[in-house]
């Protein structure tokens, strides 16, 4: 399994390499969320050259609104969208559906600076990857 934490630029990121590099020594191999939480199984990859396992997303670690994602539903369909981010490393993660309201697919975004909630977005599509063409509505939140 890879390991992202290579690509990560300076000491700003010690914390997120130390993250990273305990999850690439085979720990996150295991992982099946934190108890009493729906946390999904996730697993880095290098070599994205393999299709997708069926019931599981890729996407590159470092990619944005939608790029070069695959989704490889359990019945054998899958998804995909090309883009500029095709290096890796990747990231792969369990499918969650989302919902669905009319044939359109709706996510929540958060914006979260230090440790405070500082924006929210909807994001909805009609295809279950949404992309930076996507209806968006963002929040702002506001200090009380």
């Amino acid at each position: 399994q890879g390991d992202p934490s290579k690509h990560l630029p300076g000491p700003v990121f010690e914390d997120v390499n130390n993250f990273f590099h305990s999850c690439s020594t085979g720990a996150h191999d295991k992982f099946r969320g934190i108890p009493d939480t729906d946390l999904l199984e996730a697993r880095f990859v290098d070599d994205a050259s393999t299709p997708v396992a069926a019931g599981w997303v890729r996407k590159p670690f470092f990619s944005r609104e939608g790029t070069n994602v695959s989704i490889a539903l359990a019945d054998g369909t899958t998804f995909a969208t090309d883009g500029p981010d095709a290096e890796g490393p990747w990231i792969e993660q369990r499918y969650a559906p989302l919902p669905a309201f009319d044939g359109n697919f709706a996510l929540v975004g958060s914006w979260v600076v230090a440790d405070r909630a500082v924006g929210i977005g909807v994001r909805e599509d009609d295809s279950l990857i949404t992309q930076d063409s996507s209806r968006f509505v963002p929040h702002v939140i506001e200090a009380a």
